[in-house]
C-alpha cells in the first residue's frame, strides 16, 4: 500500500476553501490543480492536491449532490494555545462552534481542534488525570491548554 488520502468533495468551492485552509495551516501549500472538461457540470470541474501538517488531501468540485457529515472530521493536534485560538478563529468564522474542540467551517467540513497534551494524558499512564481531561474536554467549546494542563494536575474547576 502506498498511502491513504483525505479526499474531500465540495460542492463547488473546492478552490476557495484549499486558499483558505492553506492560508490558516501554518506550512500547508497546494502541490497541483488539475482542471478537466466536464460539458455538462454547472460547476468548475477540477482536483486539487494540497498539503497540511505534511499530510496530502485531494479537493474537488463533485456538484450539489455532496455534502460534508459530522461523523468524520480532521483530527488536529496543537502543541500550543496560539496555534488553538488561530485555527479555531479563523475555521469558525462563518461557521459553527460545538462542544469539545468541534467546529463546522463555512464550508461544512467538522474539525477538531485539540491540544496535543489531550491525547498524551488520555492515552497515557494515569487514568485519573485521563478522566480529569476527558471531563474538563466535555465541559469546553474551545479547548484551554491551561485548562487541561490543570485537569491534567488535579486543579480544575
Amino acid at each position: 500500500m502506498r498511502d491513504i488520502i483525505t479526499h474531500l468533495v465540495f460542492p463547488t468551492e473546492a478552490r476557495e476553501a484549499v486558499e483558505f485552509y492553506t492560508s490558516l495551516v501554518p506550512g500547508a501549500r497546494v502541490l497541483d490543480v488539475v482542471s478537466y472538461e466536464m460539458p455538462s457540470a454547472d460547476f468548475e470541474p477540477l482536483t486539487i492536491r494540497f498539503e497540511m501538517a505534511g499530510r496530502v488531501f485531494y479537493a474537488i468540485n463533485g456538484g450539489s449532490s455532496f455534502r460534508f457529515e459530522q461523523g468524520a472530521s480532521l483530527y488536529v493536534q496543537c502543541d500550543t494555545q496560539e496555534e488553538i485560538d488561530l485555527l479555531w478563529d479563523g475555521l469558525s468564522a462563518g461557521g459553527r462552534t460545538e462542544m469539545c474542540g468541534w467546529l463546522t467551517d463555512r464550508y461544512g467540513l467538522s474539525w477538531q481542534i485539540v491540544p496535543s497534551l489531550v491525547d498524551d494524558t488520555i492515552y497515557g499512564p494515569d487514568p485519573a488525570a485521563a478522566e480529569r481531561v476527558v471531563q474538563a474536554v466535555l465541559r469546553s467549546q474551545k479547548l484551554d491548554l491551561d485548562v487541561i494542563e490543570a485537569a491534567i494536575a488535579g486543579h480544575e474547576g
